[in-house]
């Protein structure tokens, strides 16, 4: 989890095949311990990331 926005966008593109810097994707990277997630979308105008870490609890598993 200590990669930045532009290393997750290669992460999205080579794993998942998803090109977030045209835009209208959202993609979630939760860490191994499930505490940190990372989102990272992309616009007009940049790439975003928002990174939340929970104090307690987890994040839950999607898949």
């Amino acid at each position: 989890m200590r990669c930045g926005c532009s290393r997750f966008c290669a992460i999205a593109q080579e794993k998942l095949n998803i090109n977030i810097y045209r835009g209208g994707d959202i993609v979630l990277f939760i860490s191994k311990s499930s505490a940190i997630c990372k989102l990272v979308c992309a616009d007009a105008k940049g790439t975003s990331m928002l990174t939340r870490t929970l104090l307690a609890g987890r994040f839950e598993k999607m898949l």
